[in-house]
């Protein structure tokens, strides 16, 4: 099997294995970052990335102070609408095949903003989006986002 990534292909021998890789954007200032990490992860035969994100957040709950689930839904990606634009509703036949959440936590003193997106990948599989910002997203961060998951093009 070929993996890839952006700076590079590899061969990976054959047999199973479990893609736990993370890639990290980091947007604005070092020390105040807006971030967005790109993560995997895997859900069970009978589940479905809504219930994984309904796992996680529960997890995440216990984590810091404060916790508070704000939003919470499904769709279909991708949105086809331009960044800043509403996404259309799934066509006929288009079931969701991704899950997200708002959610606001306190840790270590900072208020912490975070907007999660599972989208279901073959094989039981989940790409997973996470922007965070120690703080109430600003414009420049509601851009940032809209342009990723706007532009967010599954490969199945």
């Amino acid at each position: 099997m070929q993996y890839h990534i952006q700076e590079a292909t590899f061969d990976l021998p054959p047999g199973s294995f479990i893609d736990r890789s993370v890639n990290v954007l980091v947007f604005g200032d070092p020390a105040m970052p807006f971030s967005v990490v790109i993560t995997r992860d895997y859900f069970e035969e009978d589940g479905s990335v809504e219930q994984l994100l309904r796992e996680q957040i529960k997890a995440l709950s216990t984590s810091g102070k404060h916790f508070k689930q704000l939003e919470f839904g499904t769709t279909h990606l991708p949105l086809h609408a331009p960044a800043g634009e509403p996404s259309r509703s799934p066509g006929a036949g288009e079931a969701p095949n991704a899950a997200g959440a708002y959610v606001t936590y306190t840790r270590q003193g900072r208020p912490i903003h975070q907007k999660i997106v599972l989208a279901e990948l073959p094989a039981r599989r989940a790409l997973v989006v996470t922007g965070t910002y120690a703080g109430a997203w600003k414009d420049e961060h509601l851009a940032h986002w809209a342009s990723v998951m706007h532009s967010l093009r599954l490969r199945t």
